[in-house]
């Protein structure tokens, strides 16, 4: 039934307003809602993002401390020094049993108080066993090669010394030069202590023949 008086009229049309009014709030509402949905979802698809780059299980890529110009002594159960090692620079790594040395320089004491040095561009240091693993270009000589003395020389890309055996050993070839021959062998062993030295592997000898003058 549809009544046209007066008050009647006014009654409806502000029913019909308020219709109006309460479909454009639930509209809004909808809206609003939808619009907090997205962003929500944006959030969680940034964050875990942004905090994957500091994961506690990411390898740590700086040293938590370092030294330069670096000397280290080691001392027998008498107090005499039976090796010394020296860097420009060395670099310890957080939760690891490693160092790392640049230009590192190792002198060593035979019981006969003989001395030999080795040299090498880079080294690595496990603490665990105290054995230093020695990089490129590896050179040992003994210090007294004077002149007037036989010039011995041994060269490899990578050596294993232990700090507490004062030995070392390699398995990536090893070439010894003196004043008249050389010598190449697969892998060396070499006690500085005893002042003992044993190439295996494939070795060999070959002289040099000094023309004379």
């Amino acid at each position: 039934m549809v009544i046209y008086n007066g008050s009647t009229k006014k009654h409806l049309y502000f029913i019909h307003n308020t219709k109006r009014i309460f479909v454009s709030m639930k509209k809004q509402t909808l809206l609003l809602l939808i619009l907090v949905i997205l962003v929500t979802s944006l959030s969680l698809s940034y964050w875990p993002n942004s905090n994957s780059n500091n994961s506690p299980d990411k390898p740590p890529t700086k040293a938590d401390y370092f030294f330069d110009n670096v000397s280290i002594k080691r001392f027998d159960s008498n107090g005499k020094v039976i090796n010394r090692l020296s860097a420009k620079k060395l670099e310890h790594f957080k939760n690891s049993q490693i160092s790392q040395f640049t230009l590192p320089k190792i002198q060593v004491k035979s019981q006969q108080d003989k001395r030999w040095n080795i040299i090498s561009n880079q080294a690595k240091l496990d603490h665990s066993d105290e054995k230093i693993e020695l990089i490129g270009q590896v050179k040992i000589a003994p210090s007294d090669n004077s002149a007037g003395s036989i010039k011995t020389k041994l060269t490899t890309q990578q050596l294993s010394f232990d700090l507490n055996a004062n030995s070392a050993q390699t398995e990536h070839g090893i070439l010894l030069t003196t004043s008249d021959s050389q010598t190449r062998a697969q892998k060396m062993f070499a006690d500085f202590t005893n002042e003992k030295i044993k190439f295996s592997g494939n070795s060999e000898t070959l002289g040099f023949n000094h023309a004379k003058k």
